[in-house]
């Protein structure tokens, strides 16, 4: 049974509301990252979707933040990625972009250790003020 984290659809369609530009990195393959997203019916609300199929060295590493910058036309320092785990923290700090961090329990303190610029235990608990606080 595939379902969207808590809340994340309405952050999505508050994001796309406002005006924001989004795309998706992933280490997954660009038919599997595809039929995900369009199976939960999200895939419309991103102006890119960057894959391991379209960069030369997969997650960990920036190339694919920095591509998917690139590709919605957003400069690093004015993009925002949200990630879950330590490295994808630590990637996003190296490519000079902010980062949202979604985690509970020890977690929390694992992604804040490692850069985050904000940790949230869901997208049900975060604005677009607060997202635009970041900067």
């Amino acid at each position: 049974d595939l379902r969207t984290v808590s809340g994340v659809v309405e952050f999505l369609d508050t994001l796309q509301a406002a005006g924001m530009r989004m795309a998706v990195a992933t280490s997954a393959s660009s038919v599997r990252a595809h039929d995900i997203l369009a199976r939960l019916g999200i895939l419309p609300r991103f102006a890119a979707v960057v894959t391991a199929n379209d960069v030369g060295k997969g997650k960990p590493d920036t190339e694919s933040f920095i591509k998917a910058a690139d590709q919605v036309m957003v400069a690093a320092r004015n993009l925002l990625v949200v990630e879950d785990v330590v490295s994808g923290v630590k990637d996003a700090k190296c490519a000079m972009m902010k980062c949202l961090g979604i985690a509970v329990d020890e977690r929390r303190d694992m992604l804040r250790q490692a850069g985050a610029d904000s940790v949230i235990p869901d997208y049900r608990k975060i604005s677009v003020l607060e997202v635009q606080q970041l900067f």
